[in-house]
């Protein structure tokens, strides 16, 4: 909504104007996939609606085959934040449903993972048609963050969940549609099955009941900029290390065991018939016109495994001691010493960093 000040929950918000020049794009970007995706490790951790992980005994979990079936009886938010083929992407003139991943288009168009952002999304096309001109609010503290900020700092210094924290806990569980009984996820929860970096501070894993917190952060803030400064603060990068989870290959919708047979991914021809020639080129060796992994790769999209040749991720992301702190700039180092030199300098470089210009990491 363009002035989202009436909601209680809302704590401080960012106000656009047309008249003014101060717009953004939210609507048009989301409804065209961006070429942007939310990955299976995101969709995986959402719980069911009887506040089991997927994984547990008797959790009720459809699989995996379509979005649709991923979503069934799951987490709410699992059903606002990412569309599923049912869902209606546009009902101006005519009803309209998402129905297939934009997987092989133009890349500004493109579903990068399969799993497209739904959260920010409305039906106001008025948000849409003009493009980069949106004026909905887009809210910057509510307080969901206050609750999570409360529960997690209570259980760090506590060691328990006091009666405060339980009391947010629980609201935030039953306004997303899940059982309210916390205790009951934390027992069915088994750190090995879950795909989250979060299970990790640096190389020792947190417990069951710290991580659930976790998730929970995880589950409400996708899409509000929280994860990056979240997973830095908790030195969860730390799972990419070997010892750990090690490299981490970001994989998205299920798409080579049914999904891939939809008409979505056939070419079209020069009047704009559908022909039964299929658009998808899979990865292969020195095949530059790829555009999507190679199905023995993986049944699931694996975005940045499409073209091997110049591809720094091909076998994954890893992480260096390093990367949680930014280096100083052998500039700023002589800047700040008396004499101008690197040795005599009052500023300290950041651990694991060189003092030499354009040299990496050192771990």
């Amino acid at each position: 909504m363009p002035d989202p000040s009436s909601l209680d929950e809302v704590l401080m918000w960012r106000q656009f104007d047309s008249d003014l020049s101060i717009t953004h794009g939210f609507m048009a970007y989301i409804m065209e996939g961006g070429n942007n995706g939310m990955t299976k490790s995101y969709v995986d951790a959402f719980l069911m609606e009887n506040g089991l992980p997927i994984y547990a005994a008797n959790s009720g979990y459809k699989g995996d085959l379509t979005i649709d079936l991923q979503k069934e009886g799951r987490d709410g938010r699992l059903q606002l934040f990412v569309f599923g083929e049912s869902t209606v992407l546009c009902n101006e003139d005519s009803l309209e449903c998402y129905e297939a991943p934009t997987v092989v288009a133009l890349t500004e168009h493109r579903d990068r993972t399969g799993f497209r952002q739904r959260k920010h999304y409305c039906y106001d096309f008025a948000q849409i048609r003009n493009g980069v001109r949106g004026t909905n609010g887009i809210v910057v503290a509510r307080a969901a963050e206050a609750y999570l900020n409360y529960l997690e700092a209570s259980y760090l210094k506590n060691g328990s969940i006091d009666g405060t924290a339980a009391t947010y806990w629980r609201q935030l569980r039953e306004r997303a549609g899940i059982d309210s009984d916390f205790s009951k996820t934390i027992a069915a929860t088994d750190l090995s099955k879950e795909p989250d970096w979060a299970v990790y501070s640096g190389s020792e894993k947190v417990d069951p009941t710290l991580y659930n917190i976790r998730r929970e952060r995880r589950c409400e803030f996708i899409g509000e900029g929280r994860r990056w400064s979240d997973l830095i603060r908790w030195r969860a990068f730390d799972a990419l290390f070997p010892e750990n989870m090690g490299k981490y290959i970001p994989e998205g919708v299920n798409f080579w065991t049914e999904m891939y047979k939809n008409e979505a991914y056939l070419k079209v021809d020069e009047a704009g018939n559908v022909t039964s020639e299929s658009a998808l080129i899979e990865q292969a060796e020195g095949k530059g016109d790829a555009n999507i992994s190679n199905r023995n790769d993986s049944k699931y999209i694996r975005p940045y495994r499409v073209i091997k040749e110049n591809n720094e991720v091909w076998d994954g992301y890893q992480w260096r001691k390093a990367y949680y702190l930014s280096p100083y700039s052998v500039l700023e180092l002589t800047l700040a010493s008396p004499d101008s030199k690197l040795e005599t300098s009052n500023l300290y470089q950041n651990p694991y960093w060189p003092t030499t210009a354009s040299s990496p990491a050192l771990e």
